[in-house]
C-alpha cells in the first residue's frame, strides 16, 4: 500500500483499536508515517507488527519522519507492538521505527508496554525519535537500530520519557 502519509493507515481525530494486525511493506510518499500516521488521536495497539515500511523524503531538505509510526499530538496505548526493519529516505530523517511529537498533555500520556523496536534506521533516532513527548515505556527491547548521527536507540528533544524494565542493546 502507499499514500502521501500513512502508507498502511491514516488516523486523524480518531480512537481506533488495532488487534492482531500487521502493517507490512507500506510506503508514505510525502515524508511521514510509512506504516501508520496518527494525528490528534488516541489509538490502541495490541499484538501488532509494523515492519518493512518506508518513507520517501519531501522538500529541499529531504525530510522524512517515522518509518514505522508517525504520531503527532496523539496518545498511543500499546500492549505488545513490534516495530521492525523500517526505514526512511533522504538527508534529514528522524525516527526510523517511530516518531513521537507534541504528545505532552496533563490528562493523557502515551503508554507503551512490551515493545520490540529493532533493525530500524534513520539519521537521528534509529528506534524512537521524540520531541515534546512524555511516553511511559515499560517491559521493552530496543535493539540493533542504526543511525548516521544521534540516538541509535532513542533520541529525546524537549521530552520527558519514563523508561522502566527495558533492554537497550546493540544500537
Amino acid at each position: 500500500n502507499s499514500a502521501d502519509r500513512g502508507g498502511g493507515v491514516y488516523c486523524e481525530n480518531s480512537t481506533p483499536r488495532f488487534e492482531g494486525v500487521e502493517f507490512k511493506a507500506d510506503t508514505a510518499l510525502s515524508g511521514r508515517g510509512g506504516g501508520i500516521y496518527v494525528r490528534t488521536s488516541q489509538p490502541e495497539f495490541k499484538n501488532v507488527i509494523v515492519r518493512e515500511n518506508y518513507v520517501y523524503p519531501v522538500g529541499d531538505d529531504e525530510e522524512a519522519y517515522g518509518g514505522g509510526i508517525y504520531s503527532y499530538k496523539s496518545d498511543l496505548i500499546i500492549d505488545s507492538l513490534e516495530i521492525i526493519d523500517n526505514s526512511l529516505g533522504g538527508a534529514e530523517t528522524k525516527g526510523g521505527g517511530s516518531y513521537l511529537k507534541n504528545s505532552l498533555s496533563a490528562e493523557d500520556v502515551s503508554v507503551l508496554n512490551h515493545l520490540i523496536i529493532s533493525d530500524n534506521s534513520a539519521v537521528d533516532g534509529g528506534g524512537i525519535y521524540m520531541i515534546g513527548a512524555a511516553p511511559l515505556i515499560n517491559g521493552s527491547v530496543i535493539s540493533n537500530n542504526e543511525v548516521f548521527d544521534r540516538g541509535g536507540a532513542i533520541y529525546c528533544l524537549l521530552s520527558h520519557p519514563l523508561i522502566t524494565n527495558t533492554t537497550v542493546v546493540d544500537n
